[in-house]
């Protein structure tokens, strides 16, 4: 379920399958499972993984620092920016509002807004010229509602691990 839009910056397409199963009447079904290639290997790397269970709309949010590959770089007087992804499942398209919470005094952050329909906002931290020096953690939240039921999730901070040979 990974957005394909947000591809450029961070890649969450998978090749993993999912099956939507609408179970026509009361009964014993039989599942099979195999590999593909149907080949056989002794990897214990190579597991399956099998969730059965009733549909529900749902989400998950992802935080990708918007320059560098480690983290987020905030200097006195700077701004820096989080792209804010979201993982939409089983139908869910309403709105999600993306805070951010466990600031350092002197430093503030906007709210971030993925629109029904979109996969992805922009999250903008500013330090005041006056902020103290600090290394420490943030933390995102992304609210929205739920079948009526306002939740809240944890955003996740990811960043793209780059493969492939540095050019010199």
């Amino acid at each position: 379920d990974g957005p394909a839009t947000a591809a450029n910056f961070f890649d969450a397409r998978t090749t993993d399958p999912v099956f939507n199963f609408d179970v026509p009447a009361d009964g014993t079904y039989r599942l099979r499972i195999t590999d593909s290639l149907n080949m056989l290997r002794e990897d214990v790397r190579q597991t399956y993984r099998l969730v059965i269970r009733p549909q529900s709309a749902d989400f998950r949010v992802v935080g990708v620092p918007q320059v560098g590959y480690s983290g987020v770089l905030l200097r006195k007087g700077g701004q820096a920016a989080i792209q804010v992804v979201a993982f939409r499942h089983h139908g869910f398209d309403q709105e999600i509002l993306d805070k951010a919470t466990n600031l350092p005094a002197g430093v503030t952050a906007s709210e971030a807004t993925i629109g029904p329909g979109k996969t992805s906002a922009l999250l903008e931290l500013r330090a005041a010229a006056d902020a103290g020096p600090v290394i420490g953690q943030i933390a995102l939240v992304a609210e929205a509602t739920v079948d009526g039921q306002a939740i809240s999730r944890p955003v996740r901070f990811g960043v793209v691990n780059w493969q492939g040979t540095m050019q010199q």
